[in-house]
């Protein structure tokens, strides 16, 4: 076995890094076409989304979090460049990883999306109860961090209820809260709001063309909603 080297390690975080800052130069600079996909769903603004809202009372509301409420790009880079050596590219099969994220970087790395202020801020000022459901595994052993900091960026009164599944579908835990609406980025975030229940309105944010996430998306595949502007 090949002895852990913490110089090493380091360097390997410094050229992710730089390499995320050099992509998101080069992506900043052409826009990002849009999926031939995107036009099978409809694109609202949040003004159009606010409206529709208006006759609904108070309910309960999903947000993803990774590319939905966070950037959480160079966070994960961190944690990729410092547990390289032990996960050989199986990051996410690693509890470490995720704990690493959770309980550390996301306070030192991971920002908020605007569209997720503007959103929350939203709901907050409807009396809106705001659940966060993130395929996340979570801290071990288990820790609040990711709900506190989530109540320090967002302004919530008290820490939001975060619900980790672990890398399973989101199915099941949408399902547990009864929410009116479910926001996110990825295919599985609108494929499990559905199959969790069909009368949930999902509601798509779109991804930033600088985001780390490489997983394919396809912004109204299922004929959701695609909210305007929210890549940032």
């Amino acid at each position: 076995m090949r002895a852990y080297c913490p110089r090493v390690a380091v360097l390997r975080v410094a050229t992710a890094g730089l390499a995320l800052s050099l992509l998101a130069c080069a992506r900043s600079s052409q826009a990002a076409p849009e999926p031939a996909s995107a036009r099978s769903g409809t694109t609202i603004t949040f003004a159009q989304l606010a409206a529709s809202l208006a006759s609904l009372g108070p309910c309960t509301v999903v947000f993803d979090i990774d590319d939905t409420t966070l950037y959480t790009g160079l966070a994960f880079l961190f944690a990729q460049g410092y547990l390289e050596e032990r996960d050989a590219g199986k990051f996410r099969e690693d509890r470490a990883f995720w704990t690493l994220i959770n309980d550390s970087l996301d306070a030192r790395f991971s920002q908020p999306k605007q569209i997720a202020r503007q959103l929350i801020a939203f709901h907050q000022s409807r009396g809106d109860t705001i659940v966060f459901v993130t395929s996340r595994y979570p801290s071990e052993p288990a820790s609040d961090r990711t709900s506190r900091l989530l109540q320090r960026l967002f302004a919530f009164p008290s820490p939001p209820m975060v619900v980790f599944t672990a890398q399973q579908p989101k199915t099941a835990a949408i399902r547990s809260v009864h929410p009116k609406v479910s926001y996110g980025d990825s295919d599985g975030d609108i494929a499990d709001t559905h199959e969790a229940d069909p009368s949930i309105r999902a509601v798509r944010i779109q991804r930033s063309p600088v985001s780390y996430n490489e997983r394919p998306v396809a912004p109204g595949k299922f004929g959701e909603e695609i909210l305007a502007n929210s890549a940032d």
